[in-house]
């Protein structure tokens, strides 16, 4: 709401599946936190994800300490339990790998600890093993002799 709240450090906030542990004193003001059990996130991080998100309406202040992203059987799809992770999008852009996934059945989840300065906007969770994106910075290829020389970088 627009008055906010504050949660405290080490004291716990769950929200229908997310668990947020901060470290530090975690302020949210006019934030408004919503479940969405959808393959509707825009725009999408790289690879497949579970077909449940959490956002929050206005990228939130940097939080410090243990996320943990609960998730049921019918909202894997494809994937496989046991090997997700976490993926946060900040304003900007979409980082992932983080977690350990215990998939267990009926009590599977993803837990991120030792998260720092890091700032929320939408959460879900990926396989571990998908595509990473990247960015090419060049590609060049030379004949030499018989062969060709690839050389190429990226960001």
């Amino acid at each position: 709401g627009s008055d906010g709240m504050t949660v405290k450090a080490n004291e716990v906030l769950h929200f229908d599946g997310l668990t947020l542990t901060p470290t530090s004193d975690f302020t949210l003001t006019s934030t408004t936190l919503t479940r969405t059990d959808d393959y509707t996130i825009s725009p999408a991080p790289t690879g497949t994800y579970i077909k449940r998100y959490f956002s929050f309406s206005t990228t939130t202040p940097a939080f410090a300490g243990t996320i943990r992203f609960s998730y049921a059987g019918a909202t894997l799809g494809s994937l496989t339990a046991g090997n997700l992770k976490l993926n946060i999008r900040t304003a900007s852009a979409w980082t992932g790998g983080f977690g350990t996934d215990v998939g267990t059945g009926g009590g599977s989840y993803v837990e991120a600890t030792s998260l720092s300065s890091t700032r929320l906007n939408t959460l879900t969770l990926a396989d571990a093993n998908g595509a990473l994106p990247v960015t090419w910075q060049s590609f060049t290829a030379e004949k030499q002799g018989s062969a060709s020389l690839l050389k190429w970088s990226t960001a």
